[in-house]
């Protein structure tokens, strides 16, 4: 059955972050910031890479049960591996996986949820000279009760355009990106539920990115997005005790 998750408490942002190498100006701290494309970089080497970053949680007993590694370089042939531990060196390790090498965006989700004070991400690739991760989210997710009854998708361009006199177009060229509005109608969402989604928006309202997976069927990361909100959110009454909700957002770029 298809589930649609919000993942919001990253305890990676909270933690102590280092790796075994990084460039001027490409801190390993840069996958802590919002901007998924202010990215840690490691040192260049010849002959493919084998490297890796890590994140002490603090806090002993934070259950994480997804990861998400957004805006990274690694190419089809990378071998990617997390670890949890307790150990900084993560042996022995706690739980180990090697998610699918996916472009830009890798998630995993956590079959059952896994407590560990250090968390490592390694990677091996012959085919780069360096590795690049933008953003990282470790921790939990909030899953409605119900999936969504509709899904509206927006496909968006901000570049500027002039025309000429002649009829000639010109623009200055920016990313293209997507925005979607769900829509939970017919008193899908719960008073429970409500309060929950209060501490999420209590957390990211309009200007903090945070990631969905609108449909837990789909592939992994087809179904993974890294938004930020256009509209607040408001619940509408339906039945007691039942509301219908709205999540408008676009993608963070």
């Amino acid at each position: 059955m298809a589930e649609f998750r919000i993942l919001w408490d990253n305890l990676w942002d909270g933690g102590e972050v280092d790796a075994d190498s990084e460039q001027t100006d490409f801190p390993a701290t840069n996958t802590q910031h919002i901007w998924r494309k202010r990215v840690w970089r490691s040192d260049e080497e010849s002959g493919g890479i084998d490297t890796w970053i890590r994140c002490e949680i603090g806090e002993s007993g934070q259950e994480v049960t997804a990861i998400v590694i957004e805006n990274h370089n690694f190419t089809p042939g990378a071998v990617v591996t997390i670890t949890g531990s307790n150990n900084p060196d993560g042996i022995p390790a706690g739980v180990v996986v090697t998610p699918d090498v996916t472009e830009t965006r890798i998630a995993h989700f956590f079959a059952v949820p896994e407590s560990w004070d250090y968390w490592i991400i390694s990677v091996v690739d012959p085919a780069l000279t360096y590795a690049e991760i933008g953003r990282v989210f470790l921790g939990t997710y909030f899953e409605f009760e119900h999936h969504y009854r509709k899904v509206t998708r927006h496909f968006l361009d901000p570049s500027g355009r002039v025309q000429s006199d002649g009829g000639q177009v010109a623009s200055n060229q920016q990313d293209r990106y997507k925005a979607f509005a769900f829509d939970w109608s017919r008193g899908a969402v719960s008073d429970e539920e409500v309060e929950d989604l209060y501490e999420v928006f209590e957390m990211v309202g309009g200007a903090v990115p945070y990631w969905i997976c609108h449909d837990t069927e789909l592939p992994l990361p087809d179904a993974v997005y890294y938004v930020l909100n256009t509209r607040d959110w408001s619940f509408d009454p339906v039945t007691w005790s039942r509301w219908g909700f709205a999540l408008t957002v676009e993608e963070a770029r």
